[in-house]
């Protein structure tokens, strides 16, 4: 068996994906961060292993944010689920078999900001289906690593625009065409129910990616 990835090779891969003005953290989740009341207060019923990542990617979210100058955070979730973090913040988190990530950015640098960390070895053939795009079906042929890339960037350009526009989109919905030099991703399509403004800004939109011993991250952001 594979040993798990470092969390020193995580921060390092994350090192190169953010930009100047984007910090991160991350963590395998472990007991050694607790939530207060208020933050697990939905978790009653959870299993230890699903609160032990959720405390640990609220560690994540909360060192990622205070990096940015935002601190002693109590971080609840809003009725979508998403973290309520401070005004003048963004914040995004990801978490894939105990492996959690998260980045934090000020408003006046960027403009929306979207994380996500997916393992390369778990899609199926029918998952891939579900995931590639008609216009991306060339590229991805039966390589599932590939396809696991496209399902990691998708859900960070859909976790990165949500708090701006809160529409939802399929896989289906979004393709991309991928630069294997560069480790980056363009928008060739974006479905028609995503607002007018989101579709003027995809010129402009940073779609960058790293490999980590059997995982992808992938990193979505707009200055």
């Amino acid at each position: 068996m594979e040993s798990p990835v470092s969390v020193d090779a995580v921060r390092q891969a994350l090192g190169k994906l953010c930009p100047n003005g984007v910090s991160y953290h991350a963590e395998w989740a472990s007991d050694a961060f607790a939530l207060n009341d208020e933050e697990g207060a939905h978790l009653e019923a959870a299993t230890e292993h699903r609160r032990r990542e959720f405390a640990t990617g609220r560690h994540c979210l909360r060192s990622a944010l205070e990096q940015c100058g935002f601190f002693n955070l109590v971080i609840s979730s809003d009725s979508d689920g998403v973290p309520i973090i401070p005004e003048g913040s963004l914040a995004s988190l990801s978490h894939s078999r105990g492996l959690c990530v998260a980045v934090a950015a000020s408003t006046s640098s960027i403009q929306i900001l979207g994380i996500d960390i997916e393992k390369t070895t778990r899609l199926s053939p029918a998952a891939m289906l579900r995931v590639v795009h008609s216009l991306e079906t060339d590229w991805v042929g039966a390589n599932r690593i590939r396809a696991s890339l496209l399902f990691s960037a998708k859900e960070a350009f859909y976790k990165a625009q949500y708090v701006r526009s809160r529409c939802l989109g399929s896989f289906h919905d979004l393709a991309l065409k991928i630069d294997e030099e560069r480790q980056t991703a363009k928008a060739l399509y974006l479905g028609e129910q995503f607002p007018s403004e989101m579709k003027r800004y995809l010129d402009r939109l940073h779609i960058r990616y790293q490999y980590v011993g059997e995982y992808v991250m992938t990193l979505c952001w707009l200055s």
